[in-house]
Parts: structure tokens; C-alpha cells; sequence
């Protein structure tokens, strides 16, 4: 039977919540890179190269765990089926199955979906330790048997909708790789004057605007001040050319025979 619940239906929130912190540190890291690659500082650069170190090593062991630790996980699931029971409720609800390997091996709170109630199956009663396998074999099937065990459905729910998953992780993999070495080679190759530089640079700017300052104050300083009777205007003022004092000075004489 195929899955038709959900992980938000067991955990809630949690796992979107998980995934929105992940993707902030992800977002923040870049940005530190980033910004140490432009100002070429040793120390933003060199915290970035530790950060993206440590994802690709957690990406390493989280694969190895997931490919070499098959019966450890199912060991811990087991042992996660008895310790968080309304969790397991909430599993069977949303799967609509029962019980971890069949109705008959620790269903969760003592009963399956349906209202059946199974004898001997408390939550009290049930073990970590407790052999499902033998649960399953020995015991006469209960009155809910049609339902699948929880572990075969989470199963096949990990199959229908996770594996594409797994491609995305070998893509974010090759991504931390890549960005180890790149941040590796500017880790190696930066001086660590990106910022010296910046500051001289400042310091040169903010010397060349006091100069042009000065240079302002001084020449306003050499232009004359008009006295009150304006003869500063005056000689300051454009001089007038000798035709246009020629043509001020003449006098227009009357034409006879003109009124």
C-alpha cells in the first residue's frame, strides 16, 4: 500500500522550520565569501573555507551513515517508535498502518486506526528491545490485519518521494566541493591588503578633496572686495573699446530741412 501521509503530519512544523534556518546559514555564508573575495580579506575568506569544510565533511558522514548504517537506523528507529508514542499514533493516522513490522509489534498507544484495541500491546509494555520479527510470526493476526506495519510504509514512502532527493545531495555535494576549492585557491592567493589598500585609497581621496578645498579658499581670497563707492565694480567691470567710446561721445546734429 502506498503511503499517502505526510511528514509534516508526524513532526509538524519542525522539518519546514529546519529548512528555512539551513538555508539562511547557506545564504549568510556566501554572502561572507563573497564579500571577503572583493575586499580580499584573509579572515572572512578563511572563515568561509572552515564553514563550507565543515558542510562537506557532515555531507560525507550523513551519507555514510545513510549507505553503511542500514541496520543501526532500523535499530534507532525502533527504539524512536517506543520512546515518542504520540508520534507513532500520529504515523499510523497519517499512513494508515499499524504497529512497527506488523499490527501485532507495538502498535503505537496500545491500538490501531479504527478504534481496535489489541490485547497486550500497551505502550507501557513496549520494549526496545522487543523482537518484532517474532511479534509478527507467533502471535495470531489481530482484527486490524489488513493494515500494513509502519516500518514497510515508511519505507516505500522513502522510495516514492526521497530518492530524487538523493541526486539533489550528490548536486549539493559537488557544489561544497567545488566551493572548498575555490575558496582554497583565494585562501592561498590573497595577501591580506585587500583592506590596507582600501583604507590608503581613502586617505588619498580625502587628502585630494582638502587640497581642492584650499585651492578653492585661495583663489575667492585673490578676487578684490567693491568698496561703497562702487569703483571695485567699476574696475573689475568690462572696459569699453575706443569705437564704442567714440560712438558715445558723438553728437547728432540736426539735418535742415527736417522738423
Amino acid at each position: 500500500m502506498a503511503a499517502t501521509g505526510s511528514v509534516a503530519g508526524i513532526f509538524g512544523a519542525f522539518p519546514g522550520v529546519a529548512i528555512v534556518v539551513v538555508s539562511a546559514i547557506v545564504f549568510l555564508t556566501a554572502a561572507v565569501g563573497e564579500y571577503g573575495a572583493r575586499v580580499d580579506n584573509k579572515c572572512l575568506l578563511l572563515l568561509y573555507f572552515m564553514v563550507v569544510l565543515a558542510g562537506f565533511a557532515a555531507f560525507l558522514g550523513l551519507g555514510a551513515a545513510t549507505l553503511f548504517g542500514h541496520g543501526t537506523a532500523e535499530a534507532q528507529a525502533a527504539k524512536a517508535w517506543c520512546a515518542f508514542p504520540e508520534s507513532a499514533a500520529r504515523g499510523q493516522v497519517e499512513f494508515n498502518c499499524c504497529g512497527f513490522r506488523c499490527p501485532s509489534d507495538r502498535p503505537a498507544m496500545g491500538g490501531c486506526p479504527g478504534g481496535e484495541r489489541l490485547n497486550g500491546t500497551e505502550a507501557a509494555a513496549c520494549s526496545a528491545s522487543a523482537d518484532g520479527r517474532a511479534t509478527c510470526a507467533i502471535q495470531p493476526p489481530p482484527l486490524s490485519s489488513s493494515l500494513p506495519g509502519c516500518q514497510s510504509v515508511a519505507v516505500g514512502y522513502l522510495n516514492d518521494n526521497l530518492v530524487p532527493l538523493f541526486a539533489v545531495s550528490f548536486a549539493f555535494g559537488f557544489v561544497l566541493f567545488a566551493g572548498m576549492c575555490v575558496s582554497g585557491r583565494l585562501l592561498c592567493k590573497s595577501t591580506g591588503k585587500g583592506m590596507a589598500r582600501r583604507r590608503e585609497r581613502g586617505l588619498a581621496e580625502a587628502a585630494h578633496l582638502n587640497t581642492a578645498k584650499t585651492s578653492d579658499a585661495g583663489w575667492i581670497a585673490d578676487v578684490p572686495a567693491p568698496d561703497d563707492s562702487g569703483a571695485g565694480v567699476a574696475a573689475s567691470g568690462p572696459r569699453s573699446g575706443p569705437a564704442e567710446a567714440s560712438a558715445s561721445s558723438r553728437l547728432e546734429v540736426p539735418v535742415p530741412g527736417e522738423v
